[in-house]
């Protein structure tokens, strides 16, 4: 996140690629990690996070850890 602190589209990805590495992996740091760039995309605009259904799957994830 400290690479893109302002990139939509790749603060994104990074979001994506931390939900991957959680579905194959379940790593708790990937969850830290998809969470922080939610957290930092809807400070930067709240409409601008493209991954909900996914974001839902992850909190899900999480709650059941």
């Amino acid at each position: 996140i400290n690479l893109a602190p302002d990139n939509l589209e790749l603060l994104n990805l990074i979001f994506y690629v931390n939900y991957i590495l959680v579905k194959e992996k379940n790593c708790e740091y990937n969850i830290k990690e998809a969470l922080s760039a939610v957290s930092k995309i809807k400070s930067l605009d709240d409409t601008a996070f493209k991954y909900a259904d996914e974001l839902l799957d992850l909190e899900n994830i999480a709650k059941n850890r």
